[in-house]
């Protein structure tokens, strides 16, 4: 073999590399997160990867702590070796619309749906076990068992999809938990993703342990909204697209940074946005004084919010220090504002105002 043919073996075999490389790194860092691509069409998508978490605690010489077991979870660690805080790596979640449910009471009430891929360290046999003493019909699908068990007034359904996969979907309607037994089982390279996280998925930012994104309607399927912490919805404008991550804090060394981002369709709809949310946040504020009192963490917190407008985009972001997590963890700050207040849909013709339930 002559030289000038060895060095083209060589200048193939390097753009082949080139290549293959460029097609890995698509796949893993600048796109939709391989879990999260094989999901079903959902209103939004939430996704959590605890494995870059687990690297710093083991760093670090610490675990992710065990939470206190309750006796029916208790009874499924024993009986599977599965548990959570220990075991669980990633968890891509779709979030379905409202479907009619009955309550303990007996009462129908509007209740969100849910698709899910849990990746991690499973016995498979342990797992396949308590999934048959407990199911109440198998369906058998494209290869695999769907065990169908009774919870809280409707049907989970649960497949076991090799050692590290399970998917999980408690929607009347079979057809997402179909869906991701098919998806399992195509290439990673033929898989898009759903065309919501697509399309968005740049507004993420880049390596946050948890984020969310979605564009959610209210149970009557006409308004936008946000759902946040103690009953409280804001109402968004027609066609806002919610993104909101936790990651660790580029501006605070030992923060975590919250940042929620409302993609608008104009700039007149994001400049209302964040007028109602500035007028939102300073009731928050007040709440948090009126229960967290001086605590300096509480205070650090809140100093560090910020709402700004960013083109069509509303953006919040705030920084966490460790010490606030911990307590608003452990539960003795309340930094909820009251459960019967309510946000008005932002009014591009007028300032928005906060009002209050009658």
């Amino acid at each position: 073999m002559s030289t000038t043919q060895k060095r083209l073996i060589l200048v193939l075999a390097i753009a082949v590399l080139l290549v293959a490389t460029g097609i890995w790194l698509s796949t893993e860092t600048n796109s939709v997160p391989i879990l999260a691509r094989r999901l079903p069409v959902a209103d939004g998508y939430m996704y959590l990867d605890l494995r870059p978490v687990r690297v710093v605690l083991s760093a670090k010489g610490a675990s992710l702590s065990a939470i206190q077991r309750e006796a029916e979870y208790d009874a499924f660690v024993k009986q599977t070796g599965f548990e959570f805080e220990r075991d669980l790596d990633q968890a891509a979640i779709a979030i379905h619309g409202f479907e009619p449910t009955k309550n303990e009471k007996g009462a129908v009430e509007q209740q969100r749906r849910y698709s899910e891929f849990f990746a991690g360290k499973f016995d498979t046999e342990k797992i396949t076990a308590w999934l048959l003493a407990h199911s109440e019909s198998t369906e058998k699908f494209a290869g695999h068992d769907i065990y169908s068990m009774p919870f809280e007034g409707r049907k989970v359904r649960v497949v076991v999809l090799g050692n590290a996969t399970i998917a999980v979907s408690n929607t009347t309607d079979p057809a997402p938990i179909h869906a991701m037994v098919e998806s399992a089982d195509k290439s990673q390279f033929s898989l898009e993703g759903p065309p919501l996280l697509k399309e968005n998925m740049q507004y993420v930012p880049f390596g946050s342990a948890v984020w969310l994104l979605g564009s959610f309607l209210s149970p009557d399927k006409k308004t936008p909204i946000l759902p946040l912490p103690g009953g409280v919805d804001l109402a968004l404008p027609q066609g806002t697209v919610t993104v909101a991550s936790v990651g660790i804090s580029t501006q605070n060394a030992g923060s975590i940074e919250f940042k929620l981002q409302a993609i608008t369709r104009s700039e007149q709809d994001a400049r209302a946005l964040t007028d109602t949310v500035g007028t939102f946040l300073n009731i928050f504020r007040s709440a948090s004084a009126n229960v967290g009192g001086s605590d300096p963490d509480v205070k650090k917190f809140f100093d560090t919010v910020q709402v700004t407008q960013e083109g069509a985009h509303t953006v919040f972001v705030a920084q966490a220090p460790l010490g606030f997590l911990k307590k608003a963890i452990s539960g003795p700050v309340q930094t909820n504002p009251p459960a019967q207040t309510t946000l008005p849909k932002p009014d591009t013709k007028s300032k928005n105002v906060v009002e209050e339930k009658k």
